[in-house]
């Protein structure tokens, strides 16, 4: 019983320097990054600008899953612009893991426009940020999102509008797809998944704060995000038929956790099963 209680005491001993030690990596990953984003106010032009930040986006994101100890698995054809992206929507590493592995443009809440170094680097790189309460706002929007299509960017969409516990796919708001009718480009559809120790700690949903699902993240035994990219789907005329087979097409590829680590982790939580109906493999 002794050496039992030791040899548990080690592993939780070893498991809490590796967090401390993954966490201290994020902070100087996140540092690097900001003082290199300060760069950008004195750059010489938009291009130049873009390019830059296009640049520290991909490698600070693959530096940060490093750090944080989250691996991916990438299986499907890479996305080329002119393109929409459009993914179901778990956690804000589903941003980071999606600029670790393509160059494309976000599409964000505006909010995050006046984030410290973060709204401009954003800028920098093109986002185009939606204010998801006020409706009028599409009238802006929409346009903005066919500009950097006809330009030939690949843009990132979570038509969800909201994270999930990665249990389902929540249906699609079929608003935004009107740029990709516009501007006749094509949806790739983008299946994201989670596979980790506690699963839970890889969807960031209700109130916890970001500064609190970080250490949960970074404590994760053998985290992994699968991005499963599917066909490309042909824009068509319609926004909302567009907005439904882009959804078929991202339930077809969704991992959905294991059966018995996703009732534990909805029990703990006391969560129920209607919200979020899924077949387990």
């Amino acid at each position: 019983m002794h050496i039992a209680h030791y040899l548990a005491t080690s592993e939780h001993v070893r498991r809490d320097a590796w967090t401390v030690l993954r966490l201290a990596a994020t902070a100087c990953v996140l540092l690097a990054t900001a003082v290199l984003s300060l760069l950008l106010f004195v750059m010489p032009s938009r291009r130049v600008r873009q390019r830059y930040a296009r640049t520290i986006v991909r490698v600070g994101a693959q530096l940060l899953l490093r750090a944080l100890g989250v691996a991916r698995d990438v299986r499907g054809p890479t996305p080329r612009g002119p393109a929409l992206l459009v993914s179901n929507h778990l956690s804000w590493l589903d941003v980071v893991v999606v600029a670790a592995t393509w160059r494309c443009t976000f599409i964000a809440k505006r909010e995050m426009r006046a984030w410290p170094f973060i709204g401009s680097l954003g800028t920098a790189l093109g986002v185009v940020f939606v204010d998801r309460v006020r409706k009028r706002d599409l009238l802006r929007t929409i346009p903005a999102i066919e500009a950097r299509l006809r330009a030939g960017d690949v843009m990132l969409l979570f038509p969800e509008g909201t994270t999930t516990d990665g249990a389902g796919v929540l249906p699609f708001r079929s608003a935004l797809f009107e740029a990709a009718v516009r501007a006749n480009a094509p949806v790739f559809p983008l299946s994201l998944s989670g596979q980790a120790s506690h699963i839970e700690a890889l969807s960031w949903i209700g109130d916890e704060t970001l500064l609190a699902n970080v250490p949960r993240v970074a404590s994760l035994q053998d985290a992994c995000i699968s991005l499963r990219v599917g066909a490309p789907i042909t824009a068509g005329t319609n926004r909302k038929r567009l907005a439904f087979q882009s959804r078929q097409a991202v339930l077809r590829r969704f991992v959905a956790p294991s059966a018995v680590s996703f009732m534990r982790n909805r029990l703990r939580k006391g969560l129920g099963y209607e919200k979020f109906p899924v077949s387990f493999p």
